[in-house]
């Protein structure tokens, strides 16, 4: 590790933030929540779940997702030297 402290106050932080960043470059490649859906074989409610925070986004999904949108999966991440708050 490089010695960086990652202070997170809830869970439900950490995925709405993943969240913002999905909506964010999602609306950057100017793709509906229909368009993701579709591409990634799942509901538009689950899409708009994940950007909301209120579904978890597998890791799986945070490498399709960041290939879909021509970015790096880090991209996708919350930054590890932020701190969140709830």
């Amino acid at each position: 590790m490089l010695g960086l402290r990652w202070e997170i106050a809830s869970e439900r932080e950490f995925y709405a933030e993943i969240g913002r960043r999905i909506r964010k470059h999602r609306r950057r490649a100017a793709m509906t929540l229909d368009q993701v859906a579709s591409k990634e074989a799942v509901t538009r409610s689950a899409v708009s779940q994940w950007e909301r925070g209120t579904s978890h986004v597998s890791t799986y999904t945070i490498y399709r997702l960041a290939a879909l949108f021509e970015i790096t999966p880090a991209e996708l991440l919350p930054d590890p030297t932020a701190q969140w708050r709830s």
